[in-house]
């Protein structure tokens, strides 16, 4: 025994995008991280039983306590509903995707109840249809939809009327987590963790489900989406198909392939009481899990990046002329490295996804690039002139021949001729010498049947 040392267990938690992590710890009460490295105020909230956020409004969230609060604005100001007819108190909350409207559900003595305002508690409507222990949930697109799954029954219930009644719609299976998950962005997409069943998701609003690639789930989550992924960031607490061993995995393409988050020294002992997993939503990659009795634990599968450069940090260029850029990304382990990149104008200058500026006329673009990792950017100004008159300079070759030849700043550029008797002088009757644009240097072999050659470059 360790005397003076209380065990946290944590009840609850969220994450709200763009905002903070909000934490439920038993006998501790509850707590507003800004700073998931900094310890906060303690017991800046009572102690919760359900956290949930509107995904259109993400400054409007509820907590339970004994009662229901919400708070609409950042930093977190908790405000407190006004009671149900029947005084319900704890429980789990539910809010639609813009916020307007909220349900509650717990039990009064031994019997079900549910509630739902949309006037923020001035009127509760009693809902009908979940008459069994729950977690409802709102869908993140669909303001009118609601879900709740039933472990007992193996069925998910679904409202399509703002939470007033819940109808069954498919069933996933028996004995899965009753805490089932949404994926953030997408209508209907609703996810199951089954337990050594695996995993079962709907697109349709669980009207029917399909297998994931797992073959253990005991707890879901959704995290920020990888850069350049076109699905949320999806965490299980569990085993894929690919692995043998139990633990916290990532997939960034819905399941389809899964990356181990920790390791064999990293189990904490299990999710404890709560069994909870929850992914950051300002965060890509990282993920917290409750623990038995060691608080709420995180941990990070990827690197961010933190800064970004571009090499040279000007240039300075003529018409026609190229210029190669490099990104300098930082950390040089970034997880996400790639940028993407843009000209402030391409009338003047372009840039290929590989950095290659050619300048076209003359002016003062800004090359940009931004990781695809954070909203991080950098620039490079660049100087675009108009190239002096050319000049074309004639020198001896081998034998007979002579070389024609121009700076190189001109490469691209057309060379011209044309041929006249010695006493018709220059005319207009120019010609195109073919090959000349790739190189800045021809050999000319002087005919003497031409009475007079004359040569001339020229902008393409």
């Amino acid at each position: 025994m360790v005397k003076g040392l209380e065990e946290t267990v944590p009840l609850d938690f969220l994450s709200v995008p763009g905002g903070p992590f909000l934490t439920s710890v038993g006998d501790q009460g509850g707590f507003i991280h800004t700073d998931i490295t900094v310890s906060p105020a303690t017991g800046n909230m009572s102690q919760s039983s359900g956290f949930a956020y509107a995904p259109k409004q993400p400054g409007f969230i509820a907590r339970v306590a004994t009662d229901l609060y919400y708070s609409e604005t950042l930093p977190v100001t908790w405000i407190k509903f006004p009671p149900t007819p029947d005084s319900m108190t704890n429980g789990k909350v539910a809010i639609s995707a813009d916020g307007s409207s909220v349900l509650w559900k717990s039990t009064v003595g031994s019997t079900h109840k549910c509630w739902v305002t949309a006037n923020k508690g001035a009127n509760w409507t009693a809902s009908t249809g979940l008459t069994f222990t729950c977690n409802p949930v709102g869908d993140p697109e669909n303001a009118s939809k609601f879900y709740a799954y039933n472990p007992s029954d193996g069925y998910l219930y679904a409202s399509s009327n703002s939470g007033l009644s819940f109808a069954r719609a498919g069933q996933p299976g028996t004995g899965g987590a009753a805490t089932v998950r949404v994926a953030p962005g997408f209508e209907g997409h609703i996810w199951v963790a089954l337990g050594s069943a695996g995993l079962k998701y709907s697109t349709n609003s669980g009207t029917s489900f399909r297998s994931g690639n797992v073959s253990a789930c005991d707890a879901i989550a959704f995290g920020k989406t990888a850069p350049g992924a076109a699905y949320p960031a999806l965490f299980i607490w569990g085993k894929p198909v690919s692995s043998n061993v139990a633990g916290m995995y990532r997939s960034n393409d819905q399941g389809a392939t899964w990356v181990r988050v920790n390791d064999t020294a990293h189990q904490y002992g299990g999710r404890g009481n709560a069994g909870l997993i929850e992914g950051d939503k300002s965060v890509h990659g990282r993920v917290y899990m409750s623990t038995a009795g060691r608080g709420v634990a995180y941990m990070d599968s990827s690197v961010p990046v933190t800064g970004v450069a571009l090499s040279p940090a000007a240039f300075s260029a003529f018409v026609t002329a190229t210029q190669q850029l490099t990104a300098v990304v930082s950390p040089a382990n970034a997880t996400y490295p790639s940028v993407t990149w843009a000209s402030s104008n391409t009338a003047i200058a372009s840039v290929t996804s590989a950095g290659l500026v050619t300048a076209s006329a003359p002016g003062t673009p800004t090359i940009t690039i931004t990781p695809l990792d954070g909203g991080l950017v950098a620039g490079c100004l660049g100087t675009v002139t108009t190239l002096p008159p050319p000049s074309l300079t004639l020198a001896p070759g081998s034998g007979s021949s002579l070389v024609v030849s121009w700076p190189a700043d001109y490469r691209g550029w057309l060379l011209q001729a044309q041929t006249n008797t010695s006493n018709a002088g220059l005319g207009t009757n120019w010609f195109t010498v073919e090959g000349a644009n790739a190189t800045n240097q021809i050999i000319i072999w002087p005919d003497p049947a031409n009475g007079s050659v004359f040569y001339r470059l020229v902008s393409p």
